[in-house]
């Protein structure tokens, strides 16, 4: 029987050491056989700076670096957020007959903005707080969790920053989530180790480097970490802190540089870094900005309704002065005008700036027809001035509706294509920054229906389909095909557009 055992034992863990070499032989001969172009797109996507003197080999180097920091980062980093979450994602998978994409949309924005927090050691009780509570209202009026589904979730998070019990301390056992800056710390630990072990510096040396990573990092974009400026700008830090000597100095700043762009690799990818993606934030934001219009002018609609109420109950001919034209027309035009402060901010090209003022144009219209049913309350009956009032309140609801439809579809086609293929390359493995580099690629192209002639989609399906092999997430003849979808979706738009 121990003879059995043993022999068993020993082909586990030849069978372990095997599978542990294949992988290694294949993930290095998949990056090995990447071609020039294929290797300067990986850069570019990341934006991490390459020399472009070296030849294939030290760029298949780098490559395999990355994705080695890839798999560690994961192991360090993403634990804390998912246990913080639990309970919010938990309630909304139960949910039926919701629409699925608002769900998805909500987990992974709530997502997104606690890894961005995560990644510069920043998960804190009262960050996270801050976070949810601007989602709150958000997930009540979509019902993508009911209040009470929400306060059960808020206290299983709460729960989760609780000081460990008396048997926990004794028991030296950790609790739900630790500091809000381990995943950082460890990470960080990582780096400043790797740079003492090569020498020469003193323990003084090596605290003034961490206290400026530490610094730096916090206070830079993901986006930016690992360029030129940021380099620059490190060293000097670096420079100005201690008294490292220059030759040591490079070597340190070499090593930090091949670290930071690893882990800036990893945080694109895990945060699915959305500051390509404006055009969907900025629709998603203009809708829930015209569906606060709506739920603050049938706030008025019900206060007016129940004072003509009132009124008519005394008196049956005529308003009284209090209930005058100026004051309702003055409360109604505010609120549409109130978003013209916030709108200003998000119009950074010609095609938002167009859609911002047109949707004013006409919120400002309908808060003009608002007005002018609350006026005929003092003529009009209570029933008949009530009807104008709806007439008119639905209108503002169906502002969105109708209008960034046509945002969506007539002045980007690359917004048309996010919409419909989003979720369905996520499934098949590509990441927001996959997704993100294909928009921005698609809006630059096709940045209206005249550009889509048959060179320029040709030149696109080219382009696409070397991106996407390059990526290595399908397969060429699934490449093709997805490319060829792509295609049917240009000529679908050029349809709806004509």
């Amino acid at each position: 029987m121990n003879r059995k055992s043993t022999l068993y034992s020993i082909l586990c863990i030849a069978l372990i050491l095997f599978v542990g070499q294949s992988s290694a032989i294949v993930r290095t001969e998949e990056v090995n056989d990447w071609s020039t172009d294929s290797l300067g797109t990986y850069f570019e996507k990341y934006n991490v700076f390459h020399d472009k003197k070296n030849d294939d080999q030290s760029w298949s180097e780098m490559v395999n670096s990355y994705k080695d920091a890839i798999a560690s980062n994961s192991r360090i980093f993403g634990s804390g957020v998912d246990k913080l979450l639990s309970g919010f994602t938990n309630s909304v998978g139960k949910q039926t007959g919701l629409a699925k994409t608002n769900v998805d949309s909500f987990v992974t924005d709530l997502k997104h903005q606690l890894r961005q927090l995560e990644l510069k050691g920043q998960l804190s009780k009262d960050r996270v707080q801050a976070v949810l509570d601007k989602a709150h209202h958000q997930a009540i009026r979509q019902k993508i969790m009911t209040e009470s589904e929400w306060n059960k979730a808020y206290s299983t998070l709460e729960a989760s920053y609780q000081e460990p019990s008396w048997y926990q301390r004794v028991l030296r056992l950790k609790p739900n989530v630790e500091e809000g800056s381990s995943s950082f710390n460890n990470w960080l630990q990582s780096v400043v180790d790797r740079v003492a072990n090569k020498g020469g510096l003193t323990k003084e040396q090596t605290k003034s480097i961490a206290d400026q990573l530490r610094s730096s990092i916090s206070n830079t974009d993901i986006s930016r970490l690992g360029d030129k400026s940021w380099l620059d700008e490190f060293t000097s830090s670096i420079s100005k802190h201690s008294d490292i000597k220059k030759e040591k100095l490079d070597e340190v700043i070499e090593s930090i540089k091949k670290d930071v762009n690893g882990y800036k690799v990893f945080a694109l990818d895990y945060t699915g870094q959305k500051t390509k993606t404006a055009a969907k934030n900025w629709c998603q934001e203009l809708k829930s900005y015209l569906e606060g219009i709506k739920d603050r002018i049938y706030t008025r609609i019900n206060y007016y309704k129940s004072l003509i109420l009132s009124r008519f109950q005394y008196k049956h001919h005529e308003v009284s002065h209090e209930f005058s034209h100026r004051g309702v027309t003055d409360s109604i035009k505010s609120v549409a005008h109130s978003l013209t402060s916030d709108w200003e901010a998000s119009s950074k090209s010609r095609a938002q700036s167009r859609s911002i003022e047109s949707v004013k144009s006409r919120v400002s219209g309908v808060a003009d027809q608002v007005t002018s049913a609350a006026h005929h309350h003092a003529t009009d009956t209570y029933h008949h001035a009530t009807d104008k009032l709806h007439h008119a309140s639905d209108k503002i609801s169906n502002v969105h509706l109708d209008h960034l439809k046509n945002f969506n579809i007539k002045d980007s086609f690359a917004q048309f294509w996010r919409n419909k293929e989003h979720d369905a390359y996520r499934k098949l493995g590509y990441t927001e920054a996959h997704i993100d580099w294909i928009q921005d690629y698609l809006s630059k192209t096709f940045k209206d229906q005249k550009t889509c002639v048959r060179g320029k989609s040709d030149e696109a399906a080219i382009a696409l389909k070397r991106y996407l092999n390059a990526l290595h997430v399908q397969p060429p003849n699934q490449v093709d095909a997805t490319v060829h979808k792509l295609m049917r979706h240009l000529e679908s738009w050029r349809t709806l557009v004509n």
